[in-house]
C-alpha cells in the first residue's frame, strides 16, 4: 500500500503527482477579447434566445394548464330514456364548447407564431449575422 495501490491495482495518476501539475506549460490558443460592437451583439443574441426561451416555456405551460372551455359545467344524465330535446340541446352545446376551445387555441397558436417566427427569430439571426460578419471582417482585415 505504500506505492499507492488500491488492491493490487497501481492507479493510472497519482493524486500528489496531478496536484503538483503546472498547469502553464499547456500551449492554449490565444483568446481575444470581442471588441465592444460584437459584444453587445453577443449580449443581445442572449437577451433573444432568452427571451424566445421565456414565451416557450409560457405557450407550453398555458397549452397545458388553462382551460379554454366550461365543459365541466355541462352534466350527462346517466338516465337511457332522456328526452330527445335536451339530449339534442346538450349534444349542440357539446359541440359548440368544442368549437370555442379549438377556436381558443388557434387563436394562442397564432399569435405565438407572429411573435417568434415574424419578429423575434428575424431579430435574432440579423444580430447573430452581425456577429458573425463582423468576426470574419476583422480577421480579414
Amino acid at each position: 500500500m505504500a506505492d499507492g495501490s488500491i488492491n493490487g491495482v497501481k492507479p493510472v495518476i497519482n493524486l500528489q503527482e496531478a496536484a503538483e501539475f503546472d498547469t502553464s506549460k499547456i500551449n492554449l490558443p490565444k483568446v481575444d477579447a470581442l471588441p465592444p460592437l460584437p459584444k453587445v451583439g453577443f449580449k443581445l443574441s442572449l437577451f433573444l434566445l432568452s427571451i424566445i426561451s421565456v414565451f416557450l416555456l409560457f405557450l407550453i405551460l398555458y397549452m397545458l394548464f388553462v382551460k379554454t372551455d366550461a365543459s365541466a359545467q355541462i352534466t350527462v344524465p346517466a338516465q337511457a330514456n332522456i328526452a330527445d330535446s335536451t339530449f339534442s340541446k346538450k349534444l349542440s352545446i357539446i359541440k359548440v364548447l368544442q368549437e370555442e376551445k379549438k377556436a381558443s387555441r388557434d387563436f394562442v397558436l397564432q399569435i405565438s407564431q407572429m411573435v417568434l417566427l415574424n419578429l423575434l427569430l428575424p431579430i435574432l439571426t440579423a444580430v447573430l449575422g452581425y456577429i458573425f460578419g463582423s468576426r470574419s471582417d476583422s480577421k480579414t482585415a
